[in-house]
């Protein structure tokens, strides 16, 4: 069986699966068949199809695809000891924009993580969710619905991504491993004005961003069906779904902030702007990679700031410290002093009671001696050797300063 903690390539997986059958593999990674299945898909790794197996005991050569490249955004590796595939992490290229509108398609494309979608919005219970239905599953696509227009917030994502597919882009869910970032979305049709109109916290969103790949640049999506006021009795109003949409496109990358966004409005619905929206969408992916690379600059010149201003702090601490360490070095050498001197005073009296016995009857000598021999028991004497050798130099106490006042 494969290690629990070991990583799996698109390579070797594809290698795996053309070897012998997905369910014969899936105990070896400790998984189920449906599982692996869906790692495979993921990592967009073609499998045999049915009937393959037997047509290779038949002794036939069934046709065998060869794994197609990754693209952009895919996964290029089932990492195990977490959630989900690691993503290629490629800086994109500026696309050329479509110098004419392409025709509409006459048959409607099926986007397999809309089906999942629906699926894992219609598992949630409404009453627990608010206005908008908060799936506890979260790799999902990005949208925020009520329930009682769920099936049109569906319907209109599938208009959006299949006139996007129209046009050349690629709408994939992302991994959410970090390398994208999301945007803080507004529900309220009257947008309110914050410090931080974008970015922040959000009740629910799924983990994955939601992107159309134009070559090989990513724009995030997210469709929110907005909110509005209604007087739900004579004394209170409440927020309600109001069925109509915005459409928010934004940059996912890291250092970069790019944001835009329609809706829909009385007289001009979304639904019928999409080809200038999707024009808007190519100008924005043509200028995402200009950003990335100024967010790129700007961010290692705000670290490199940062690095200069933490050297700095660490060289105040270090010379804070030095002089602190010096001045109790002082210190404490003046207190062993003090103590060395109190020391000699004490052997100083000693010294005069012997010489005071000269000269006295044998008797009292005795009496006084025995005396003076019982009281130097009872004074401690430290040397001046044992006082230097217990006395910290400067650089003794400044090493022994805690880690976090060095690095």
């Amino acid at each position: 069986m494969t290690s629990k903690n070991e990583n799996v390539s698109r390579e070797e997986l594809y290698e795996k699966v053309w070897s012998e059958p997905i369910s014969k593999i899936a105990p070896t990674y400790a998984v189920s068949g449906s599982y692996l299945a869906r790692m495979c898909r993921d990592l967009n790794i073609p499998v045999p199809a049915r009937g393959y197996w037997a047509q290779v005991q038949a002794g036939k050569k069934p046709f065998k695809p060869k794994l197609p490249p990754s693209r952009p955004g895919d996964a290029t590796m089932w990492i195990r000891t977490g959630y989900g595939s690691l993503e290629t992490d490629v800086r994109p290229i500026p696309p050329n924009p479509h110098s004419v509108i392409p025709p509409r398609s006459r048959t409607a494309s099926s986007f397999d993580i809309l089906l999942e979608a629906k699926e894992r919005f219609d598992k949630v219970s409404a009453a627990h969710s608010g206005v908008h239905l908060h799936p506890r599953h979260r790799r999902m696509v990005d949208i925020l619905t009520s329930q009682q227009n769920l099936d049109k917030s569906l319907a209109f994502a599938q208009r959006l991504f299949q006139r996007l597919q129209e046009y050349g882009f690629r709408v994939a869910l992302t991994d959410g491993n970090g390398n994208f970032n999301k945007p803080r979305v507004e529900t309220e049709e009257e947008i309110p004005k914050r410090k931080d109109q974008y970015y922040g916290y959000q009740e629910w969103r799924p983990h994955q961003s939601t992107v159309a790949y134009l070559g090989t640049v990513a724009i995030g999506l997210t469709i929110v069906e907005m909110t509005t006021k209604a007087q739900t009795s004579p004394w209170y109003t409440s927020t309600v779904p109001s069925g109509r949409y915005r459409l928010y496109a934004y940059s996912p990358y890291r250092h970069t902030e790019l944001v835009r966004y329609w809706q829909d409005e009385k007289d001009s619905l979304l639904t019928a702007r999409f080809d200038a929206i999707i024009a808007e969408l190519e100008a924005i992916a043509g200028n995402i990679p200009h950003l990335i690379i100024e967010g790129e600059r700007r961010a290692a010149e705000e670290q490199a700031k940062r690095e200069a201003e933490h050297r700095e702090y660490l060289r105040k601490l270090e010379l804070e410290d030095r002089e602190e360490s010096e001045e109790k070095s002082r210190k404490a050498l003046e207190q062993l002093i003090e103590e060395w001197a109190h020391n000699q005073s004490k052997l100083d009296f000693f010294a005069r009671l012997d010489r005071s016995l000269d000269g006295l009857k044998l008797e009292l000598r005795n009496e006084l001696a025995d005396r003076i021999a019982i009281a130097r028991s009872l004074i401690n004497n430290t040397s001046v050797v044992d006082l230097i050798r217990r006395w910290k130099t400067p650089k003794e106490r400044f090493d022994e300063r805690p880690s976090w006042r060095k690095e």
